[in-house]
């Protein structure tokens, strides 16, 4: 982003078509001859771009992120400027990228195997055109970060991996999100889509005063022209959305200050206006904003929003700042938070106040970085640590855990509890790793699955709300992945991707990995819309849904 930008956009990728519910089920039986039928494209980027704001420090995971353009006015004045760019100026752009590779250079570059895209991942090409004896030994090498890129090669990626694609820049970085729950219904595949969200800020030293809960409509949404048509559920709706192709994406939001940076931002899936925050202060803040969730869904309900909304309670018996919160999924008056203090608290909705005088969970001996409640049990909850262990509590007893393990050999990041597989816990570390613990069998070194990938720390982690042996990670490397565990590696079958020059072994359960982000943060499934990811980073948020799931 240039620095003399100052706006927040977002910058749309060409619109897509969903596929079936029955495609999941078709990949999983998918044998790997029947790949080479597919032709999902490798994504490719261009090279990395210079780095601006040279004279600004990194960002550490949430804290003193740098400035991402140039100088900041109030926030309500910020969110005016908000507005939509489009990669492709227009259609013949999109077409003149998409054209770069011609169908027999595209069917040579396939990359899929068992359902595993790489087009996420990037193509190396050469910018020079090769003869046509080179062309059959210059394959297509799918490439990771880490690696370096030759004299003369760029990094491309084709937008027909995605169904659809959507980007947002934005001015300064909003770490973390949480989808709000709408009203427009459950399991929708019809495009244009919409997307609530509410996130916070990480504004620099010199611009505290700035941050804020940034609350987001993102609508008309719209499929990629140049995704592959497949048969799906809503098929009979195609020539509807194609009128939709050419529409701008729209943005509408709103905006309360924050006392201080926000470190996390969750919302209460059951009451949506139900917010909570920790901040870096050491604080954690309690929110009740009915008005602006109701106004940001029909902006001409006429109801008042303060962007100077005071919060309604204010937690302050953590000694150091943190970054694990949650919401309890079966009752609405359950939070439990963490810190830095290795600390854990519950407060409770009691007589028209919170309550946050119960003593602490202690047991851990570093800092707490992600809680997770039971999904079926309300006095349950999981907790992961910078002492390497994740725990399982009884919320009734508070000090000692009930189960705990060492799950690592470094700094456990993150934790997801299974929605649908209850007795099944995800972790995240800082070696780039995650494991699959079964707390049927809840010991030492007895992980039923490990996954090595991400080149740096896992920074967010999420199984799929509906789809029980699919998660999404993201990390640190910039890459997002999407996975279904149920999948293994079948005899005489290589770990590579059809068509491309590879010298890794890709795993059988990796199914997409999405790039494009630095530093990315968080990632989240959209609950309400089956097979749409939201990841967060540095540089803003990314909105896609992949071909193949």
């Amino acid at each position: 982003m240039c620095e003399e930008e100052k706006e927040y956009s977002i910058m749309d990728q060409p619109p897509n078509v969903n596929t079936s519910k029955d495609d999941n089920n078709k990949r999983r039986k998918r044998k790997s001859e029947d790949n080479k039928e597919e032709d999902p494209n490798a994504m490719q980027q261009e090279e990395n771009k210079n780095n601006n704001n040279n004279n600004k420090s990194e960002p550490k995971r949430r804290r003193g992120a740098k400035k991402q353009t140039g100088a900041v006015e109030e926030i309500e004045e910020t969110l005016d400027k908000l507005n939509f760019e489009d990669d492709y100026e227009d259609e013949h752009e999109s077409e003149s990228i998409y054209a770069a590779v011609d169908d027999d250079e595209e069917q040579e570059g396939d990359m899929e195997r068992d359902g595993v895209v790489l087009p996420p991942d990037h193509t190396l090409v050469q910018e020079e055109a090769p003869t046509e004896e080179a062309q059959e030994k210059e394959k297509k090498r799918v490439w990771r970060p880490g690696q370096s890129l030759a004299d003369g090669e760029v990094l491309e990626y084709d937008p027909s991996a995605y169904h659809m694609l959507h980007r947002l820049k934005v001015e300064w970085p909003l770490l973390s999100f949480s989808v709000l729950h709408d009203q427009l219904g459950f399991q929708r595949s019809k495009y244009p889509h919409t997307v609530s969200l509410v996130a916070g800020t990480q504004c620099d030293s010199r611009h505290v005063a700035s941050n804020a809960l940034v609350f987001l409509k993102l609508s008309n949404l719209s499929r990629s022209s140049l995704s592959t048509h497949s048969d799906s559920e809503d098929d009979e709706s195609d020539d509807d959305d194609d009128q939709n192709l050419d529409d701008e994406p729209i943005i509408e939001s709103k905006s309360v200050k924050h006392p201080g940076v926000v470190n996390r931002v969750k919302s209460n899936f059951l009451k949506p206006e139900i917010i909570a925050s920790w901040s870096a202060n050491g604080q954690v803040f309690i929110w009740s904003l009915p008005n602006h969730i109701a106004s940001l869904a029909d902006p001409s309900c006429g109801l008042a929003t303060s962007p100077n909304a005071k919060p309604a309670y204010t937690f302050s018996r953590h000694t150091d700042e943190g970054y694990a919160l949650d919401f309890s999924p079966l009752n609405t008056t359950k939070i439990l938070t963490g810190g830095n203090d290795k600390k854990i608290y519950m407060l409770e909705y009691d007589n028209s106040t919170w309550n946050g005088n119960g003593g602490a969970y202690v047991g851990h001996t570093g800092s707490v970085e992600d809680l997770q409640f039971s999904p079926k049990e309300e006095n349950v909850f999981a907790s992961c640590s910078s002492d390497k262990t994740v725990k399982i509590w009884d919320g009734r007893a508070r000090d000692r855990s009930a189960m705990s393990v060492t799950a690592h050999d470094c700094d456990v990041n993150v934790i997801s509890w299974s929605k649908q597989s209850d007795f099944l816990i995800a972790s995240g570390a800082d070696d780039g790793s995650f494991n699959i613990w079964d707390l049927r069998n809840f010991k030492e070194n007895n992980h039923v699955a490990r996954m090595k990938w991400h080149g740096a720390k896992v920074s967010g982690i999420e199984w799929h709300p509906i789809e029980a042996p699919e998660l999404v990670a993201c990390g640190e490397d910039g890459q997002v992945t999407t996975w279904d565990l149920s999948l293994e590696k079948e005899e005489g079958e290589e770990g590579k991707a059809q068509g491309a020059e590879m010298d890794f072994e890709v795993p059988p359960q990796l199914l997409f990995v999405h790039q494009g982000q630095r530093n990315v943060k968080e990632v989240h499934w959209h609950p309400q819309i089956p097979g749409v990811i939201i990841s967060t980073a540095e540089d803003g948020l990314n909105i896609y849904k992949s071909s193949n799931v």
